[in-house]
Protein backbone atom coordinates (compact mmCIF):
# COMPACT_ATOMS: atom_id res chain seq x y z
CA UNK A 1 0.00 0.00 0.00
CA UNK A 2 1.29 3.49 -1.33
CA UNK A 3 0.38 6.80 0.59
CA UNK A 4 -0.38 9.74 -1.41
CA UNK A 5 1.87 12.25 -0.68
CA UNK A 6 0.41 15.30 1.48
CA UNK A 7 0.62 17.69 -1.90
CA UNK A 8 -1.13 15.62 -4.43
CA UNK A 9 -4.12 14.58 -0.80
CA UNK A 10 -4.07 18.83 -1.25
CA UNK A 11 -4.49 19.00 -4.83
CA UNK A 12 -7.04 16.69 -5.05
CA UNK A 13 -8.88 18.36 -1.70
CA UNK A 14 -8.68 21.59 -3.69
CA UNK A 15 -10.17 20.03 -7.19
CA UNK A 16 -12.77 18.68 -5.52
CA UNK A 17 -13.99 21.86 -3.47
CA UNK A 18 -13.17 23.80 -6.95
CA UNK A 19 -15.56 21.24 -8.60
CA UNK A 20 -18.14 21.07 -6.20
CA UNK A 21 -18.28 24.90 -6.18
CA UNK A 22 -18.98 24.98 -9.90
CA UNK A 23 -21.07 22.28 -10.07
CA UNK A 24 -23.60 22.88 -7.30
CA UNK A 25 -23.49 26.79 -8.86
CA UNK A 26 -24.94 25.47 -12.00
CA UNK A 27 -27.14 22.97 -10.89
CA UNK A 28 -28.91 25.29 -7.60
CA UNK A 29 -30.13 27.46 -10.64
CA UNK A 30 -32.04 24.82 -12.69
CA UNK A 31 -33.26 22.39 -9.89
CA UNK A 32 -34.74 25.89 -8.32
CA UNK A 33 -36.55 26.88 -11.65
CA UNK A 34 -37.60 23.67 -12.31
CA UNK A 35 -39.27 23.15 -8.56
CA UNK A 36 -42.06 25.40 -9.44
CA UNK A 37 -42.80 24.97 -13.30
CA UNK A 38 -43.55 28.58 -13.82
CA UNK A 39 -42.65 30.03 -17.35
CA UNK A 40 -43.88 33.83 -16.38
CA UNK A 41 -41.61 36.93 -17.01
CA UNK A 42 -39.58 36.36 -14.02
CA UNK A 43 -38.10 33.04 -14.68
CA UNK A 44 -36.88 34.14 -18.33
CA UNK A 45 -35.17 37.09 -16.00
CA UNK A 46 -34.12 34.03 -13.28
CA UNK A 47 -32.82 31.91 -16.34
CA UNK A 48 -31.21 34.09 -18.45
CA UNK A 49 -29.35 35.78 -15.02
CA UNK A 50 -27.92 32.41 -14.10
CA UNK A 51 -26.56 31.98 -17.74
CA UNK A 52 -24.66 35.35 -17.39
CA UNK A 53 -23.65 33.64 -13.71
CA UNK A 54 -22.20 30.86 -14.81
CA UNK A 55 -19.43 31.71 -16.73
CA UNK A 56 -18.45 34.84 -14.21
CA UNK A 57 -18.10 32.00 -11.32
CA UNK A 58 -16.12 30.06 -13.65
CA UNK A 59 -13.42 32.50 -14.58
CA UNK A 60 -13.22 33.62 -10.82
CA UNK A 61 -12.78 29.47 -10.11
CA UNK A 62 -10.02 29.63 -12.89
CA UNK A 63 -8.66 32.67 -11.72
CA UNK A 64 -8.04 31.19 -8.30
CA UNK A 65 -6.63 28.50 -9.49
CA UNK A 66 -4.26 30.09 -11.05
CA UNK A 67 -2.88 32.69 -9.08
CA UNK A 68 -4.35 32.04 -5.35
CA UNK A 69 -2.64 34.77 -3.80
CA UNK A 70 -4.26 37.35 -6.18
CA UNK A 71 -8.08 39.00 -5.77
CA UNK A 72 -9.91 38.35 -9.00
CA UNK A 73 -10.59 41.57 -10.70
CA UNK A 74 -13.65 43.76 -9.48
CA UNK A 75 -14.70 44.13 -12.78
CA UNK A 76 -15.84 40.76 -12.91
CA UNK A 77 -16.34 40.29 -8.56
CA UNK A 78 -18.85 43.58 -8.94
CA UNK A 79 -21.27 42.46 -11.38
CA UNK A 80 -21.42 38.93 -10.26
CA UNK A 81 -22.40 40.48 -6.60
CA UNK A 82 -24.91 42.21 -8.34
CA UNK A 83 -26.55 39.71 -10.41
CA UNK A 84 -26.50 37.03 -7.37
CA UNK A 85 -28.36 39.66 -5.16
CA UNK A 86 -30.93 40.36 -8.28
CA UNK A 87 -31.31 36.34 -8.52
CA UNK A 88 -32.07 35.84 -4.86
CA UNK A 89 -34.50 38.77 -4.64
CA UNK A 90 -36.48 37.31 -8.09
CA UNK A 91 -36.20 34.06 -7.16
CA UNK A 92 -36.99 34.32 -3.43
CA UNK A 93 -40.37 34.94 -4.31
CA UNK A 94 -41.29 32.23 -6.89
CA UNK A 95 -42.21 29.16 -4.30
CA UNK A 96 -41.86 27.85 -1.03
CA UNK A 97 -38.20 26.87 -1.37
CA UNK A 98 -37.21 30.09 -3.17
CA UNK A 99 -35.57 30.94 -0.05
CA UNK A 100 -32.63 28.88 -1.65
CA UNK A 101 -31.94 31.33 -3.86
CA UNK A 102 -30.03 33.54 -1.54
CA UNK A 103 -27.36 30.60 -1.50
CA UNK A 104 -26.41 32.35 -4.51
CA UNK A 105 -24.68 34.82 -3.27
CA UNK A 106 -22.31 32.84 -1.08
CA UNK A 107 -20.85 31.93 -4.53
CA UNK A 108 -20.31 35.74 -5.41
CA UNK A 109 -18.82 36.83 -2.22
CA UNK A 110 -16.50 33.59 -2.12
CA UNK A 111 -15.44 34.46 -5.34
CA UNK A 112 -14.82 38.13 -3.85
CA UNK A 113 -13.09 36.51 -1.01
CA UNK A 114 -10.29 34.63 -2.92
CA UNK A 115 -6.95 36.16 -2.71
CA UNK A 116 -7.46 37.95 0.34
CA UNK A 117 -6.47 38.29 3.78
CA UNK A 118 -7.65 35.37 6.41
CA UNK A 119 -9.30 38.66 8.57
CA UNK A 120 -10.71 40.15 5.11
CA UNK A 121 -12.52 36.21 4.17
CA UNK A 122 -13.62 35.88 8.53
CA UNK A 123 -16.00 39.63 7.66
CA UNK A 124 -16.77 38.70 4.45
CA UNK A 125 -18.23 35.06 6.19
CA UNK A 126 -19.66 36.80 9.05
CA UNK A 127 -21.66 39.40 6.96
CA UNK A 128 -22.70 37.77 3.96
CA UNK A 129 -23.92 34.89 6.09
CA UNK A 130 -25.38 37.03 7.97
CA UNK A 131 -27.55 39.00 5.75
CA UNK A 132 -28.21 36.47 3.72
CA UNK A 133 -29.71 34.60 6.28
CA UNK A 134 -31.62 37.27 7.65
CA UNK A 135 -33.12 38.34 4.48
CA UNK A 136 -33.90 34.54 3.94
CA UNK A 137 -36.14 34.03 6.97
CA UNK A 138 -37.94 37.58 5.88
CA UNK A 139 -38.78 35.96 2.70
CA UNK A 140 -39.86 32.72 4.26
CA UNK A 141 -41.45 34.92 7.05
CA UNK A 142 -44.03 36.38 4.70
CA UNK A 143 -45.26 33.30 3.18
CA UNK A 144 -45.75 31.66 7.06
CA UNK A 145 -45.12 33.52 9.45
CA UNK A 146 -46.77 31.32 12.26
CA UNK A 147 -43.90 28.76 11.66
CA UNK A 148 -41.24 29.84 13.70
CA UNK A 149 -39.34 26.11 13.69
CA UNK A 150 -39.39 26.72 9.58
CA UNK A 151 -38.06 30.20 10.11
CA UNK A 152 -35.32 29.25 12.32
CA UNK A 153 -34.64 26.43 10.08
CA UNK A 154 -34.70 28.56 6.86
CA UNK A 155 -31.89 30.88 8.78
CA UNK A 156 -30.08 28.34 10.21
CA UNK A 157 -29.39 26.63 6.99
CA UNK A 158 -28.89 29.98 4.72
CA UNK A 159 -26.11 30.81 7.31
CA UNK A 160 -24.31 27.89 7.32
CA UNK A 161 -24.32 27.69 2.95
CA UNK A 162 -23.69 30.41 2.52
CA UNK A 163 -20.90 31.19 5.28
CA UNK A 164 -19.54 27.82 4.95
CA UNK A 165 -18.94 28.81 1.23
CA UNK A 166 -17.41 32.01 1.27
CA UNK A 167 -14.71 30.63 3.49
CA UNK A 168 -14.22 27.33 1.95
CA UNK A 169 -13.31 28.05 -1.69
CA UNK A 170 -10.62 30.77 -0.45
CA UNK A 171 -9.94 28.65 2.17
CA UNK A 172 -8.81 25.84 0.27
CA UNK A 173 -7.03 28.10 -2.60
CA UNK A 174 -5.02 29.48 0.39
CA UNK A 175 -3.71 26.19 1.56
CA UNK A 176 -2.95 24.70 -2.49
CA UNK A 177 -0.66 28.08 -2.41
CA UNK A 178 1.24 27.88 0.82
CA UNK A 179 1.87 23.72 -0.15
CA UNK A 180 2.83 25.52 -3.29
CA UNK A 181 4.95 27.71 -1.22
CA UNK A 182 6.80 24.97 0.64
CA UNK A 183 7.45 22.54 -1.86
CA UNK A 184 9.16 25.19 -4.00
CA UNK A 185 11.27 26.35 -0.86
CA UNK A 186 12.45 22.79 -0.34
CA UNK A 187 12.76 22.46 -3.98
CA UNK A 188 15.39 25.49 -3.90
CA UNK A 189 16.92 24.34 -0.47
CA UNK A 190 17.84 21.00 -2.47
CA UNK A 191 19.13 22.97 -5.18
CA UNK A 192 21.20 25.77 -2.78
CA UNK A 193 22.87 22.91 -1.05
CA UNK A 194 24.37 21.38 -4.23
CA UNK A 195 25.30 24.84 -5.64
CA UNK A 196 26.98 25.52 -2.36
CA UNK A 197 28.92 22.08 -2.67
CA UNK A 198 29.86 23.09 -6.36
CA UNK A 199 31.14 26.25 -5.22
CA UNK A 200 33.49 24.36 -2.70
CA UNK A 201 34.87 23.07 -5.00
CA UNK A 202 35.43 25.45 -7.68
CA UNK A 203 37.21 27.57 -4.29
CA UNK A 204 39.38 24.52 -4.06
CA UNK A 205 40.48 24.09 -7.28
CA UNK A 206 41.29 27.80 -7.56
CA UNK A 207 43.56 28.06 -4.63
CA UNK A 208 45.07 24.90 -6.06
CA UNK A 209 45.51 25.38 -9.66
CA UNK A 210 45.70 29.03 -9.66
CA UNK A 211 49.26 29.82 -8.89
CA UNK A 212 50.55 26.68 -9.72
CA UNK A 213 49.37 27.49 -13.77
CA UNK A 214 50.81 30.78 -13.87
CA UNK A 215 54.35 29.54 -12.97
CA UNK A 216 53.98 27.05 -15.22
CA UNK A 217 52.89 29.64 -17.90
CA UNK A 218 55.74 31.69 -16.77
CA UNK A 219 58.73 29.11 -16.50
CA UNK A 220 56.94 27.70 -20.47
CA UNK A 221 57.88 31.25 -21.61
CA UNK A 222 61.13 31.99 -20.14
CA UNK A 223 62.29 28.58 -21.15
CA UNK A 224 61.11 29.48 -24.76
CA UNK A 225 62.92 32.47 -24.52
CA UNK A 226 65.94 30.74 -23.53
CA UNK A 227 65.64 27.46 -25.98
CA UNK A 228 68.64 29.30 -27.61
CA UNK A 229 70.66 31.37 -25.81
CA UNK A 230 70.40 28.76 -22.75
CA UNK A 231 69.46 25.59 -23.83
CA UNK A 232 70.97 24.42 -20.33
CA UNK A 233 68.95 26.77 -18.40
CA UNK A 234 65.84 26.02 -20.73
CA UNK A 235 66.02 22.24 -20.17
CA UNK A 236 65.68 22.93 -16.05
CA UNK A 237 62.79 24.91 -16.20
CA UNK A 238 61.04 22.90 -18.43
CA UNK A 239 62.06 19.56 -16.15
CA UNK A 240 60.52 22.11 -13.75
CA UNK A 241 57.30 23.03 -15.45
CA UNK A 242 56.84 18.99 -15.69
CA UNK A 243 57.42 18.95 -12.04
CA UNK A 244 54.61 21.23 -11.33
CA UNK A 245 52.45 19.77 -13.76
CA UNK A 246 52.27 16.10 -11.93
CA UNK A 247 52.57 18.03 -8.84
CA UNK A 248 49.50 19.30 -9.59
CA UNK A 249 47.76 16.12 -11.02
CA UNK A 250 48.35 14.63 -8.41
CA UNK A 251 46.76 17.41 -5.78
CA UNK A 252 43.74 17.23 -8.11
CA UNK A 253 43.54 13.32 -7.29
CA UNK A 254 43.48 13.82 -4.17
CA UNK A 255 40.82 16.63 -3.91
CA UNK A 256 38.62 14.58 -6.15
CA UNK A 257 39.71 11.50 -3.41
CA UNK A 258 38.70 13.89 -0.76
CA UNK A 259 35.85 14.61 -2.17
CA UNK A 260 34.62 10.72 -3.05
CA UNK A 261 35.49 9.84 0.67
CA UNK A 262 32.62 10.51 3.28
CA UNK A 263 32.66 10.12 6.88
CA UNK A 264 29.16 9.12 8.24
CA UNK A 265 29.18 12.03 11.82
CA UNK A 266 30.12 14.89 8.98
CA UNK A 267 27.51 13.37 6.23
CA UNK A 268 24.79 12.79 8.76
CA UNK A 269 25.37 16.62 10.43
CA UNK A 270 25.00 17.60 6.51
CA UNK A 271 21.65 15.42 5.95
CA UNK A 272 20.16 16.46 8.93
CA UNK A 273 20.56 19.98 8.14
CA UNK A 274 19.70 20.19 4.82
CA UNK A 275 16.57 18.03 5.70
CA UNK A 276 15.41 20.33 8.03
CA UNK A 277 16.13 23.22 5.80
CA UNK A 278 13.53 21.21 3.93
CA UNK A 279 10.74 21.43 6.25
CA UNK A 280 11.46 17.32 6.94
CA UNK A 281 11.20 16.15 10.05
CA UNK A 282 14.97 14.16 10.67
CA UNK A 283 15.01 10.96 13.72
CA UNK A 284 18.09 10.03 14.14
CA UNK A 285 19.07 7.24 16.60
CA UNK A 286 22.42 5.80 17.78
CA UNK A 287 25.84 7.17 17.25
CA UNK A 288 28.14 7.48 14.39
CA UNK A 289 30.70 8.04 15.92
CA UNK A 290 30.48 4.24 17.50
CA UNK A 291 31.31 2.96 13.93
CA UNK A 292 35.03 2.17 12.65
CA UNK A 293 36.39 4.21 10.18
CA UNK A 294 35.58 2.13 7.32
CA UNK A 295 32.22 1.53 8.61
CA UNK A 296 31.79 5.61 8.77
CA UNK A 297 33.26 5.84 5.04
CA UNK A 298 30.66 3.36 3.66
CA UNK A 299 27.77 4.48 5.46
CA UNK A 300 28.74 7.71 4.81
CA UNK A 301 28.27 7.14 1.64
CA UNK A 302 25.22 5.19 1.52
CA UNK A 303 23.46 7.97 3.57
CA UNK A 304 24.03 10.56 1.09
CA UNK A 305 22.50 9.02 -1.36
CA UNK A 306 19.77 7.56 0.32
CA UNK A 307 19.04 11.28 0.86
CA UNK A 308 19.56 12.12 -3.00
CA UNK A 309 17.03 9.78 -3.56
CA UNK A 310 14.43 10.66 -1.10
CA UNK A 311 14.65 14.34 -2.13
CA UNK A 312 14.00 13.45 -6.04
CA UNK A 313 11.75 10.51 -6.06
CA UNK A 314 9.38 11.33 -2.81
CA UNK A 315 7.51 13.71 -1.07
CA UNK A 316 8.64 13.28 2.76
CA UNK A 317 7.45 14.58 5.67
CA UNK A 318 9.54 12.42 8.11
CA UNK A 319 12.64 10.81 7.42
CA UNK A 320 14.58 8.44 10.15
CA UNK A 321 17.87 7.16 10.76
CA UNK A 322 18.68 4.65 12.67
CA UNK A 323 22.69 3.49 13.47
CA UNK A 324 23.30 -0.18 15.30
CA UNK A 325 26.31 -1.33 15.75
CA UNK A 326 26.98 -4.69 17.74
CA UNK A 327 30.08 -7.31 17.99
CA UNK A 328 28.99 -9.17 14.82
CA UNK A 329 27.95 -6.45 12.94
CA UNK A 330 26.69 -2.73 12.02
CA UNK A 331 23.93 -1.53 10.14
CA UNK A 332 22.57 1.75 9.27
CA UNK A 333 18.52 2.14 8.03
CA UNK A 334 17.33 4.86 6.37
CA UNK A 335 13.10 5.19 6.33
CA UNK A 336 11.29 8.09 4.38
CA UNK A 337 7.50 8.19 3.91
CA UNK A 338 5.45 10.77 1.23
CA UNK A 339 6.21 7.28 -1.22
CA UNK A 340 5.13 8.49 -4.67
CA UNK A 341 3.64 5.66 -6.47
CA UNK A 342 5.81 4.71 -9.38
CA UNK A 343 4.51 1.58 -11.57
CA UNK A 344 7.49 -0.37 -11.53
CA UNK A 345 8.56 0.75 -8.07
CA UNK A 346 11.15 3.85 -7.38
CA UNK A 347 13.87 3.43 -9.53
CA UNK A 348 17.18 2.52 -8.21
CA UNK A 349 19.55 3.86 -10.43
CA UNK A 350 23.27 3.10 -10.42
CA UNK A 351 24.18 5.00 -7.26
CA UNK A 352 22.94 2.32 -4.59
CA UNK A 353 23.67 -0.95 -7.35
CA UNK A 354 27.47 0.66 -7.06
CA UNK A 355 27.77 1.32 -3.13
CA UNK A 356 26.01 -2.78 -2.97
CA UNK A 357 29.21 -3.90 -4.64
CA UNK A 358 31.96 -1.64 -2.02
CA UNK A 359 30.08 -2.96 0.53
CA UNK A 360 30.03 -6.57 -0.68
CA UNK A 361 33.76 -6.47 -1.55
CA UNK A 362 34.01 -6.16 2.69
CA UNK A 363 31.16 -8.73 3.60
CA UNK A 364 28.30 -6.67 3.91
CA UNK A 365 24.92 -5.68 2.26
CA UNK A 366 22.78 -2.66 0.51
CA UNK A 367 18.89 -3.23 0.20
CA UNK A 368 16.59 -0.59 -0.80
CA UNK A 369 12.65 -1.40 -0.85
CA UNK A 370 9.09 -0.88 0.83
CA UNK A 371 9.34 -0.27 4.29
CA UNK A 372 7.90 -1.04 7.43
CA UNK A 373 5.07 1.30 7.48
CA UNK A 374 2.08 1.96 4.98
CA UNK A 375 3.67 4.80 1.98
CA UNK A 376 7.18 4.35 3.34
CA UNK A 377 10.82 3.32 2.17
CA UNK A 378 13.65 2.14 3.52
CA UNK A 379 17.32 1.55 2.69
CA UNK A 380 19.67 -0.85 4.81
CA UNK A 381 22.92 -1.66 4.61
CA UNK A 382 25.30 -3.75 7.13
CA UNK A 383 28.82 -5.07 7.85
CA UNK A 384 30.56 -7.80 9.46
CA UNK A 385 32.16 -6.36 12.67
CA UNK A 386 35.96 -5.03 12.18
CA UNK A 387 37.16 -8.30 13.81
CA UNK A 388 35.49 -10.31 11.37
CA UNK A 389 36.32 -9.05 8.42
CA UNK A 390 39.41 -8.27 9.63
CA UNK A 391 41.68 -5.34 10.61
CA UNK A 392 39.88 -1.91 10.97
Amino acid sequence: MTVTPPIEVLRRRTAVTIAGSAVTAAMLPVVLILSHGATGPADVVLILGSVAFMPLHWYCLRSGLRSPATPVTRRVTVPLLALSVLLALLGSAQSAVGWLWFVVIGFAVADLSIGRPIGVVRVFVVVAGCLAGMSAVLVAWQQAPADAGRLALVGGLVLFLVGGMVYSEPSSLSSWRSMMELDTARRHSTEIGAQRERLRLSEDLHDMLGHTLEVVALKAELATRLGSADPERARTEMAEVQRLARDSLQEVRELVRERQETDLVVELRSVVALLDAAGITCDVQGDPADFDQLTRRLFGRVLRESTTNLLRHAEPARCRIELVTNRRDSSLTVVNDGTVDHSDGRPEGTGLAGLARRLAEHGGTVSAGPGPGPGTFQVAASLPAASLRGAR
